[in-house]
C-alpha cells in the first residue's frame, strides 16, 4: 500500500520489480498517483478513502480465495 511515481524510480514500481527479481507475485493497493521525473515532483493527487479502501478489500478478497 502506498503511492505511485511516475518516473518509475520509486514507490510501487520499484517495489513490483524487487518482487519480480525473487519470482514472487505481488498485489498492491495505489493511495495517490505523482507527476514527476527524476529531479522533481509537480504534482501529488490523493486517492479517497473509499478508493483506497476498495482497491484494499479487492485484493484481498482474492487473496483469501486463493488461499
Amino acid at each position: 500500500m502506498g503511492g505511485s511515481d511516475s518516473a518509475g524510480g520509486a514507490a510501487h514500481q520499484v517495489d513490483l520489480k524487487t518482487f519480480q527479481r525473487f519470482d514472487l507475485h505481488a498485489a498492491s493497493v495505489i493511495t495517490c498517483v505523482t507527476a514527476q521525473n527524476s529531479l522533481v515532483v509537480t504534482h501529488v493527487e490523493p486517492f479517497s478513502c473509499y478508493s483506497v479502501g476498495q482497491q484494499n478489500e479487492a485484493v484481498f478478497r482474492i487473496s483469501l480465495s486463493l488461499s
